[in-house]
């Protein structure tokens, strides 16, 4: 199986989990216009939660950066 990125809940109405095949260094969110709206070090960490409680409904990205590189997930925020 290809490894990729676990985010939950989804939808989300606040704070938004994450499970991640390598270390994290970086999450940030970027809405549909590609402007970041969030952005957080997770420390080489596999897992984390990002509040997205102050974002405006909509469809966003969640990217993970790490040493080896990064990856993309999509989650709708309610």
């Amino acid at each position: 199986p290809v490894p990729e990125v676990r985010t939950y809940p989804v939808p989300t109405k606040g704070p938004l989990s994450f499970e991640a095949p390598f270390s994290v260094l970086s999450a940030a969110i970027v809405d549909l216009s590609g402007s970041m709206v969030l952005r957080a070090q997770m420390n080489g960490r596999s897992h984390g939660e990002l509040d997205t409680s102050s974002l405006p409904s909509g469809l966003y990205t969640l990217i993970l950066s790490g040493e080896q590189g990064s990856m993309h997930s999509r989650f709708i925020r309610e």
